[in-house]
């Protein structure tokens, strides 16, 4: 499928609610992850086929079953987890090794603690680059600024989201007060933000640990909330938009169990990995759980038309029925989160020094990536403004113009030497004076709009074509549809 300078191809994600997923059931994964000893802490990949956990007290690991836990990792092939393989050194060693993050594109693994200079550990978070297939490189410390005291902690534990704007932090601390709460940080140059307490609404007197990234701004994490017992149950909760430290009320997953569950971690698809234990006296396993969700992503990368070379610079713009919905840097997102029950959304992608791009996008049923090329401003190009309506037989602008007329203003802001001739057209019902004055006074609607927003009208030329120029038959109302228009041409950049 092709709509102009764009491609789609298969693939991506939004910003959810809580509700906006439903769980399925929980399966366990098979004997090459889960063993008669204990596996927890999994970290899947964003495209689901590789599965890091942590195995405690097993014979294989590289201290032995009395030194703790080391990463393992199972890759999927045809549907079926392969037998779990031991992280080389030196990721593991003879203390603790345990995953909290993998990077979107898997060169990044995020593992427990600070590896010392002198062969030993203290408390915190560091990362590995992976150098081949089967090796990685000396995990360096992931610093916090201003330092975050973890001195006095009895436990630790972290999620790095896929794509690496967040840190989740649970900190078991001396304080009553801190007795386990979670905390997030962003990255901060080549540190990462000194680490905040999320509001009251998580946050409880008892415990809250285990968070984990279901997608940019919804997290699972274990806790007792408003329990006198150690048990921990999964919750589900998402932070309010605009408020980085604010949550909606947590929701308990149904896949909670009188046992112990907790680490929840999801892939690109939603399928979600986390452990469990199958009765009070056994060891926790890793289990996958299915998740249906009322959104679908969209990934985008923008492209030079001409010389195919990537664009970090462009601005995106998201619409439903004219109205602005979100507009952001697509090298900073790369991906949205549009409802699956929208029926069409409306999209603009802007660059300084090009020719912007817009297009929808209906009834989008699967994960989608839009591969976008846009054209640079040069004398003779014209561009058809798809996406500004006018009322019935006359020249107000509709609402629904807003996003696209606000685009064009953006344009002309941005460039400003280039100047344009907007033309108006009709389609041929009615006489060819009334159409030619429609369509020239459409077109001073337009202007109006520019010169109202501080745009120099002396830029701008104009012309009303009346039914003369159509794009396809007027015979019918879907050629009719494209035969009234507003385009736009450049006379000078």
């Amino acid at each position: 499928m092709k709509i102009s300078t764009l491609t789609l191809i298969f693939g991506i994600f939004f910003t959810v609610y809580a509700q906006d997923f439903t769980f399925g059931t929980k399966q366990k994964l098979g004997n090459g992850v889960n063993t008669i000893y204990e596996e927890s802490n999994p970290i899947v990949s964003a495209d689901g086929n590789t599965l890091y956990f942590a195995r405690f007290y097993y014979p294989q690991n590289t201290g032995g079953e009395k030194a703790g836990a080391d990463i393992w990792v199972s890759t999927k092939k045809e549907g079926e987890w392969s037998m779990a393989k031991l992280l080389p050194s030196p990721v593991n060693n003879v203390f603790e090794n345990i995953p909290f993050g993998i990077s979107e594109d898997g060169k990044r693994l995020y593992v427990s603690n600070i590896y010392l200079k002198n062969g030993k550990m203290k408390p915190g978070l560091s990362v590995s680059e992976k150098l081949t297939d089967s090796t990685w490189s000396i995990p360096k410390e992931v610093v916090f600024h201003g330092g975050f005291k973890v001195d006095d902690a009895q436990l630790l534990s972290y999620n790095v989201s896929h794509d690496e704007k967040n840190i989740l932090i649970a900190r078991y601390a001396s304080k009553p007060a801190d007795y386990e709460d979670v905390f997030i940080s962003h990255p901060q140059g080549n540190t990462w933000s000194h680490p905040t307490k999320f509001n009251d609404i998580i946050n409880s007197t008892n415990i809250e640990t285990l968070p984990c990234f279901v997608d940019d701004s919804t997290f699972v994490f274990a806790s007792n909330i408003n329990k006198n017992s150690e048990e921990l149950d999964m919750y589900i909760t998402k932070r309010v938009h605009g408020h980085v430290h604010r949550t909606t009320k947590p929701e308990k997953l149904a896949i909670n169990t009188s046992n112990f569950e907790g680490g929840f971690t999801t892939d690109y698809h939603s399928n979600g990995y986390f452990a469990s234990c199958e009765d009070a006296n056994s060891r926790s396993d890793i289990y996958i759980l299915s998740a249906q969700r009322s959104f679908n992503w969209i990934h985008f990368e923008v492209f030079d038309s001409q010389t195919k070379k990537k664009m970090t610079h462009a601005e995106l713009f998201v619409s439903s029925n004219g109205a602005r919905i979100i507009s952001t840097n697509i090298h900073k997102t790369k991906k949205i989160k549009i409802a699956a029950t929208t029926p069409e959304y409306t999209f603009t992608v802007l660059e300084k020094g090009y020719l912007q791009s817009n297009f929808s996008v209906k009834n989008t049923s699967s994960d989608t990536t839009i591969l976008v090329f846009l054209d640079k401003v040069e004398v003779g190009k014209k561009l058809k403004l798809k996406y500004i309506y006018f009322e019935s037989k006359k020249s107000e602008l509709l609402k629904e113009s807003e996003n696209e007329l606000s685009v064009l203003l953006r344009f002309m802001t941005e460039n400003p030497t280039v100047k344009i001739k907007i033309e108006g057209h009709t389609d041929n019902v009615g006489t060819h004076e009334d159409n030619i004055a429609l369509s020239e006074n459409r077109v001073k609607s337009v202007i109006k709009y520019l010169e109202d927003n501080k745009i120099d009208v002396s830029r701008i030329k104009f012309e009303g074509y009346g039914e003369t120029k159509p794009l396809a038959s007027n015979d019918t109302e879907d050629g009719r549809s494209q035969n009234r228009r507003v385009e736009f041409l450049i006379l000078q950049k």
